[in-house]
């Protein structure tokens, strides 16, 4: 059975973050629920299955939680993005795909948040430091919370309405800004320890 606390991050996904992924990205395998399992803070999701642990809902942190929420949707719609550019997604079997696998996630997560979500992508973005305290060191599948950090830092300035001139006349969109920063995790240019 759900604590109340579950039950409201549970609704704030289904309310918020599931309908943000949906129209942001169509036709991706978003689940239809969110599974809550007892753990630390972390998580998994892929096509059409999607989980975060009790450490998360535990931390009490509204905008970690959005955090959280976002990026391990995220996963969910990786291939689909992949697909849709014409590159394959990363395979899960060593460090260096795990790696590109979660910073393509907090991407797109963070892409679908200012594309959708503005008011909570902005509460992201400047709880990014707490952020990257609450992820901590890196491990065999994850870039540390400060990497990660950075690289959705470097999306930001990107993004931004100051910086929107420069994506807009150097690729037109911002939607093509984050497929040229996909592509450059993908192909290994970014340094991803």
């Amino acid at each position: 059975m759900d604590t109340a606390q579950e039950k409201t991050v549970k609704n704030f996904w289904i309310g918020t973050i599931k309908p943000a992924f949906l129209s942001a990205i169509p036709g991706s395998d978003i689940p239809a629920t969110l599974d809550i399992q007892a753990g630390g803070i972390d998580g998994y999701g892929g096509p059409g299955i999607l989980c975060i642990y009790s450490g998360i809902v535990d931390t009490n942190d509204r905008v970690f939680i959005a955090y959280a929420l976002a990026h391990e949707t995220g996963h969910c719609a990786v291939p689909t993005i992949c697909k849709a550019i014409g590159i394959p997604a990363p395979q899960t079997v060593n460090q260096t795909d795990f790696r590109k696998h979660e910073v393509l996630a907090d991407l797109t997560g963070m892409w679908v948040l200012f594309q959708c979500c503005p008011g909570l992508y902005s509460q992201v973005i400047s709880h990014r430091n707490t952020i990257a305290m609450t992820l901590g060191a890196a491990d065999f599948q994850h870039p540390s919370g400060q990497k990660r950090m950075q690289i959705i830092d470097d999306l930001d300035k990107q993004l931004r309405p100051n910086g929107l001139k420069r994506i807009f006349t150097k690729r037109k969109s911002s939607h093509s800004y984050m497929v040229g920063m996909l592509e450059s995790i993908l192909n290994g240019q970014v340094d991803l320890n």
